[in-house]
C-alpha cells in the first residue's frame, strides 16, 4: 500500500554515541504526534549520519530510542509507523539530499499513486527557524526548494509547506547565557549561507538591498554576542571566536573579488562553526 505522508525527524549531534536530551525530545515529540494521529500512520524517516568521533549514526540512535519507547507501550499498535534511516548526512543540507535519494528508491512512496506525498519536518524550534529563514530570504539556497525540485524531476510530487507552523517543533530545553549565545550562532548561519550562494553563483551578487540587509542583520547579531560575552565571565571561551567573526564581517563591507570572497567566507565560517560547537548547551548537559 502506498504511503501518503512522511515525517522527517532531523538529527542532533550525539555525545559519546548517545542521544542528548535535545535529541530525545525530538523522538518524544514524534511519539506524541503519532499517538494523536488519525488514519494511516505516516512513514517516518530518521535523519543523520556519523559525526566526528562517533561510531553510531544520529538516525540509528533516534530509531533505537524510538524502538525502546515502543517496546514500553508508548504507542498503540494501530499508530505504529514504518520507518527508514537516512544515515549518510552530516549537515542539514545533506539531510535533504540523501532523503531525496531514499524516497526516489522507496516503492512505498514511489508508486503509481498520483496524490502528492505530504511531508512534515520535526526538529528543535531554532533549527526549523534557521531552515525557514534561509528559505524565505534566499529561496535559491533553500533546502526545501532543492528537496521539492529534486523529487519533482523524478516524478514524485511532495506537499511541503513553507509555513513553519505546519511542521513539528520542539522547544529547546535550555536557558541562560550559553543557550542564548548558541542561538545567536544559529542566526549568523543565514549570512554564511548567503555568502556561499554568492560564491557559487546561485545568489545574485548585485542584489544590493539583500546584501545590505543580511549584512546589517549579521552585524546586529554579532553586537549582541559581544554584549553577552562581556557580561558573562563564563563565556570567556567565546571571545576569541567572536573577535574573528567581527574581523571577518568587517571585510564584507567593501567589494571583494571572487577569490577574496572565498577566503573571507572561510575566515567567517571557521570561527562560526567552532563557536556553535563550543556553545551548544546540549554538549555539556550529559
Amino acid at each position: 500500500m502506498a504511503i501518503n505522508s512522511l515525517i522527517m525527524v532531523l538529527g542532533k549531534r550525539l555525545i559519546d554515541n548517545q542521544l542528548t536530551p535535545e535529541g530525545r525530545l525530538r523522538v518524544d515529540k514524534l511519539i506524541e504526534t503519532l499517538s494523536h494521529g488519525v488514519g494511516t500512520a505516516p512513514l517516518v524517516m530518521f535523519c543523520g549520519g556519523l559525526t566526528d568521533g562517533q561510531h553510531r549514526s544520529e538516525a540509528q540512535a533516534m530509531a533505537d530510542y524510538f524502538a525502546e519507547c515502543v517496546a514500553h507501550n508508548a504507542l498503540p499498535a494501530d499508530a505504529l509507523p514504518s520507518w527508514l534511516l537516512e544515515d549518510n548526512s552530516t549537515t542539514s543540507v545533506e539531510n535533504f539530499y540523501f532523503a531525496a535519494k531514499l524516497l526516489k528508491q522507496d516503492p512505498r512512496v514511489n508508486s503509481d499513486s498520483r496524490a502528492p506525498l505530504h511531508v512534515q519536518l520535526l526538529s528543535s524550534d531554532y533549527h526549523l527557524k534557521r531552515i525557514f529563514a534561509v528559505q524565505d530570504a534566499i529561496p535559491s539556497q533553500g533546502m526545501l526548494t532543492y528537496f521539492k525540485d529534486t523529487l519533482a524531476s523524478q516524478g514524485l510530487e511532495i506537499k511541503l509547506s513553507n509555513n513553519i507552523g505546519d511542521h513539528l517543533s520542539v522547544a529547546s530545553p535550555y536557558q541562560g547565557a550559553q543557550a542564548t549565545l548558541f542561538l545567536l550562532t544559529e542566526q549568523l548561519t543565514l549570512y554564511r549561507v548567503y555568502l556561499e550562494g554568492v560564491l557559487h553563483g546561485t545568489v545574485e551578487r548585485l542584489d544590493q538591498p539583500l546584501a545590505s540587509r543580511l549584512l546589517d542583520d549579521a552585524k546586529q547579531t554579532l553586537a549582541a554576542m559581544q554584549v553577552l560575552t562581556a557580561q558573562h565571565g563564563a563565556l570567556r571561551f567565546a571571545k576569541r571566536h567572536v573577535a574573528k567573526l567581527d574581523k571577518a564581517l568587517n571585510a564584507f563591507s567593501t567589494p571583494l573579488s571572487k577569490t577574496q570572497l572565498g577566503a573571507q567566507l572561510t575566515a567567517f565560517h571557521q570561527p562560526l562553526k567552532a563557536l556553535n560547537l563550543a556553545s551548544d548547551p546540549d554538549a555539556v548537559s550529559r
